[in-house]
């Protein structure tokens, strides 16, 4: 069928006049006058559906050969007097009418016989089409708006409605009411009302605290419910667990073993620190040196049983988390902040340097940084010259020369409230075009004073001069994040970002935000951080390499500052603690943490750490020895500079 508007706008281009009567206007057709130059009038006479009585006429001037816009409006106005067909394509179309002087009996207008039209535009007579959508997601969408408006009315009081089932949970703590652990709208328990459609309230009757719950189901299974309750109040009990720093001390080696024990690094005016520590002074007797051996081990294994009970107890305590955490070995050097001065002067011992660290009082930390960028790069260099122990991360790469290096910005905000922000961006690089171009990806926002650590365990090894920590933090990740950070995120990486390089040759993207200046967010620091990852063969786990390229302010046009990083996980470790906030889902880490370790016992888990450490330890040696060489060489340039200008070499 023709549409009405198109059809009759083409016949008075190529006939000038159509006339006549039809009870349907798709199908009125009427002779073709003859045509001159002038305008000419065309009359419709089209009955209305009250009766061949009453008849409309419109009268419309139209311009030969030469039709307008009002042309199709006075059509679109005539057909809209008659009610559509069935077959009639704009069906659905609404039905509105032009207000005509004199055409209706009893109109009561002085200018009966004139036409007075007032058309709208076509964009108001006609709706906006839906976009093509297809049955299957048009039923889920129907699906997913009426369960989601079912299951929000139970988050509200159910008021006086009797219900067929109810249940009492009655409150385990007498210091502690649920107000206190759940806040006044009890909403951690959200998830468990929408999932199992209950009502859940808090009352308390003769000092007796407990939990309501109601359900229009009167088959409702209530231990569900309570199972529920049990696992949010393990969750908000685990987000408050504030662990004390746990110290385990490797024990040197009898050739190794000193009596003294000193700070290489160290600062004795605020804010006061002591860092890198070694063994100095004399040696141990023969005989010492033999008991020292034959203990050694015991003290060994002592020091793995207790690592492993304080690992198996924290992560049980954090297992009922609902948050996202991160576990992590982290590579790195042990900071002191509490100290005597005979400690710095070389007068303590090694017994005395453990009680020293290992005091509750004692503040301290790890220093992740253990080195400029040449550190990050000989330790790959060193990765690639071993294809039997290591393979790729990533099954992009074929091989350890092909792993390429991941950018990611880090940019740390203050608010104007004093919150302290941190914005990571992972940076994507196109390699389609000639020249590669950077475009942001996906966008996370942590907040620093809801970051936490839930484990912190701490071996420190005086002999190697390099320690490690495996930490677990928890933290929450903002989901709302504010418009203002996104144009922030538009403007610092776009496709016009330019390749930079570093000393080193490698290249980063070009983070420039300096422009931006809002009085609610303020730019503390920005870091690009480069990681690449390798894999372990025998064990799973990764080894991730990091460069930090640090700039202070949000001035990025500088230089910035170098420092390595070098960590280690296993990929079960992101599935197991990602965060299963607003499910019903429990966390099951096994009997002795396998689904952690992939089925394995944590002996496999510390030789693998062992393994990297002696890595970086022999990479540590290296650029050492490589220092030294160039300041004997500075030094012996330098003499021989100032030999050449003595008067007699003159």
């Amino acid at each position: 069928m023709k549409d009405f508007e198109t059809s009759n706008a083409r016949n008075w281009e190529n006939d000038s006049v159509v006339s006549g009567q039809a009870e349907d206007p798709v199908h009125a057709q009427g002779p073709v006058a003859a045509m001159d130059d002038s305008p000419l009038v065309s009359t419709l006479d089209q009955s209305e559906s009250t009766g061949p009585a009453h008849t409309q006429t419109i009268q419309v001037t139209l311009p030969l050969r030469q039709p307008t816009s009002n042309h199709i409006n006075a059509v679109r106005a005539a057909r809209n007097q008659f009610v559509p067909t069935a077959n009639s394509v704009h069906a659905t179309a609404p039905r509105r009418r032009p207000s005509v002087a004199g055409t209706h009996p009893g109109a009561g207008d002085a200018q009966s016989g004139q036409t007075r039209s007032s058309f709208r535009a076509s964009k108001d007579l006609w709706a906006d089409p839906r976009g093509l959508v297809t049955t299957k997601r048009a039923n889920y969408i129907e699906y997913k708006a009426r369960t989601t408006k079912e299951r929000e009315q139970y988050l509200s009081s159910p008021g006086d409605e009797i219900f067929p089932s109810t249940g009492t949970f009655l409150w385990p703590y007498r210091t502690q009411t649920p107000n206190d652990l759940f806040g006044p709208r009890l909403t951690p328990l959200d998830a468990v009302r929408k999932e199992h459609e209950v009502f859940i309230e808090w009352k308390s009757y003769n000092s007796i605290q407990h939990l309501s719950i109601s359900s229009r189901n009167a088959n409702a299974n209530l231990g569900a419910v309570f199972d529920g309750i049990r696992r949010a109040i393990q969750d908000a009990k685990a987000r408050n667990i504030d662990p004390t720093p746990q110290y385990l001390f490797v024990p040197p080696t009898a050739k190794a073993m000193r009596k003294i024990v000193r700070p290489l690094v160290y600062q004795a005016i605020k804010p006061i620190r002591a860092t890198k520590f070694t063994l100095s002074g004399d040696g141990l007797s023969i005989d010492d040196q033999r008991k020292w051996q034959k203990d050694r081990p015991a003290m060994v294994a002592r020091n793995q049983q207790l690592f492993k009970n304080k690992l198996i107890t924290g992560l049980k305590a954090l297992e009922p988390l609902k948050g996202w955490m991160r576990m992590r070995v982290t590579f790195g050097h042990v900071v002191v902040k509490v100290f005597r001065t005979p400690f710095i002067d070389g007068e303590y011992s090694y017994q005395d340097f453990i009680d020293m660290v290992s005091h509750a009082r004692q503040d301290g930390y790890l220093e992740k940084k253990i080195g400029g960028s040449e550190t990050a790069v000989k330790l790959c260099d060193s990765i690639v010259k071993l294809p039997g122990k290591f393979v790729p991360a990533s099954g992009r790469a074929t091989s350890l020369s092909d792993v390429k290096f991941k950018d990611t910005a880090i940019i740390f905000i203050k608010t104007h409230t004093a919150d302290e922000l941190r914005l990571e961006t992972e940076i994507d690089r196109i390699h389609e075009q000639e020249q590669s171009e950077f475009q942001a990806g996906s966008v996370r926002l942590f907040v620093r004073e809801k970051t936490k650590k839930g484990l912190n365990i701490t071996f420190v090894d005086v002999e190697r001069q390099l320690d490690w920590r495996l930490e677990v933090v928890t933290d929450t990740e903002r989901f709302d994040i504010p418009m203002p950070l996104f144009d922030l995120i538009k403007e610092s990486i776009s496709v016009k970002s330019k390749v930079r390089k570093d000393v080193h040759g490698l290249e980063y993207p070009e983070v420039t935000p300096c422009k931006y200046n809002k009085s609610d967010y303020h730019i503390t620091s920005i870091t690009v951080r480069s990681n690449i990852q390798f894999k372990l063969i025998e064990s799973g786990f990764m080894v991730e390499l990091s460069i930090y390229r640090e700039w202070f302010g949000a001035n990025t046009f500088g230089e910035p500052t170098l420092s390595t990083g070098v960590s280690m996980f296993h990929p079960t470790w992101e599935t197991e603690m990602e965060s299963i906030e607003n499910t019903v889902r429990v966390r099951d880490f096994g009997p002795g943490l396998v689904n952690l370790f992939n089925g394995q016992s944590l002996d496999p888990f510390i030789d693998e750490v062992n393994f990297t450490q002696g890595l970086l330890v022999d990479i540590a040696k290296e650029l050492k020895e490589e220092a030294d060489e160039l300041a004997i060489a500075a030094t012996r340039k330098a003499a021989a500079e100032v030999v050449a200008q003595w008067p007699e070499n003159k």
